[in-house]
């Protein structure tokens, strides 16, 4: 038995009656206006061969009593139909199978690995769903396969299908694949790939001046090649998948990205999602308090005008300074006729601690840059007088 009512502008639902016509071989409803669910008394036509109901608006999910239908050659339920959940895994029982077409739907979860027991299969339409995970790796084995279509949907992977010799085209772009995916596969006759959606993640980061920066991009593939951008600008030298920016400056701040190319698979440009760098001054309020007579102190942050006696300024001009000194014994000290204030010491280093005496209590402000932790200590024979982290 026959029934094709094709392209007739048929309205309304499949009735469950239909599950009464026991002989039906073919049902070829295509492009019709056909709406509701697949009745699931489709599962007990066991002579069923061609299962036609293309360009529907059919809803509802996969009956998985297809999975009874061993005479079934053929399913068309694509190309415009709303059908959503997951693919029945009942469906790899059908080993007379010869296309499936469940193509532009809304389908969605993991290809189940079952399908790859479809020996007899020539045409598999998966496309336009939203189908995540990985290809199975069963479809290894689907020998007869002619045309696997899998492009707009949200694939993570797809094994080596090189070995399958009647594999003439495999449409998979639009997912979510990467080089070593594509690698193995780049010898099928008709290979569509590309565009792949954006790599990596979205992030971003708060940093300081002076910190160091890096960040990994983890791209598939053997033969890839890696470069930069700032702000729509391409990098110098930052040519590899890890993006490393030392001594962090605030003309940093900015949005980042790197496109990934293959020398195997050409045309592919693999572009990750933005990286946003948010870069922070490096300034910091230092307050020390001297008492009358010798001090010690060292400083944690390190002013633009790092002379020393351009520090003590404020102290100098208020008459309350008598001497600096360092350990090796150079001196911030008023020569008098002789020359006035002079500076032997240079600059104020963050490695170092200096005796300051003053005439009464003093406090001394420093605003500019933090040190950053930690760094080395050179020490010298003999007595020496170091920094240490404190504000006080």
């Amino acid at each position: 038995m026959k029934i094709d009512l094709n392209n007739n502008n048929l309205t309304g639902t499949l009735p469950v009656q239909i599950g009464m016509l026991t002989d039906l071989q073919y049902l070829i409803l295509w492009g019709n206006q056909l709406s509701g669910n697949i009745p699931v008394e489709i599962g007990t036509l066991s002579d069923l061969i061609t299962f036609d109901l293309g360009l529907n608006n059919l809803t509802g999910t996969i009956p998985a009593g297809f999975g009874q239908l061993s005479n079934l050659e053929y399913i068309f339920i694509g190309s415009g139909s709303q059908l959503t959940g997951s693919i029945p895994s009942e469906l790899g029982q059908l080993t007379s199978l010869k296309i499936l077409a469940l193509d532009e739907n809304n389908l969605s979860g993991n290809i189940p690995s079952e399908l790859g027991d479809l020996n007899q299969l020539t045409h598999l339409f998966l496309n336009g769903n939203e189908l995540t995970g990985n290809v199975p790796e069963s479809f290894t084995g689907m020998s007869s396969l002619n045309i696997l279509d899998l492009h707009f949907n949200q694939l993570e992977s797809l094994p080596d299908l090189s070995s399958l010799s009647n594999l003439s085209s495999l449409r998979c772009y639009n997912n979510k694949l990467t080089f070593n995916d594509l690698e193995p596969n780049i010898n099928i006759p008709e290979f569509y790939y590309s565009p792949q959606v954006q790599v990596g993640t979205q992030e971003n980061f708060q940093l300081i001046e002076g910190d160091n920066f890096s960040n990994v991009l983890t791209v598939g593939g053997e033969n890839n090649q890696y470069q930069w951008f700032k702000d729509g600008d391409m990098i110098p030298l930052q040519t590899t998948n890890t993006l490393n920016i030392n001594n962090v400056f605030l003309a940093d701040a900015g949005n980042y990205y790197c496109e990934v190319t293959n020398t195997v698979v050409p045309g592919l440009k693999l572009t990750s999602r933005l990286i946003t760098l948010l870069v922070e001054e490096n300034s910091d309020l230092l307050t020390l308090d001297f008492e009358p007579g010798w001090n010690i102190f060292s400083s944690t942050v390190l002013p633009g005008n790092s002379n020393l006696m351009d520090i003590l300024q404020p102290v100098i001009s208020g008459g309350k300074l008598k001497k600096v000194m360092n350990e090796l014994g150079d001196v911030v000290e008023d020569w008098g006729i002789y020359g006035g204030w002079q500076n032997n010491i240079g600059n104020l280093q963050r490695t170092e601690g200096y005796k300051i005496n003053v005439t009464e209590p003093v406090t001394l402000q420093l605003t500019g840059t933090a040190v950053r932790f930690p760094f080395n200590i050179p020490l010298s024979a003999g007595w020496n007088i170091i920094s240490w982290p404190s504000k006080n």
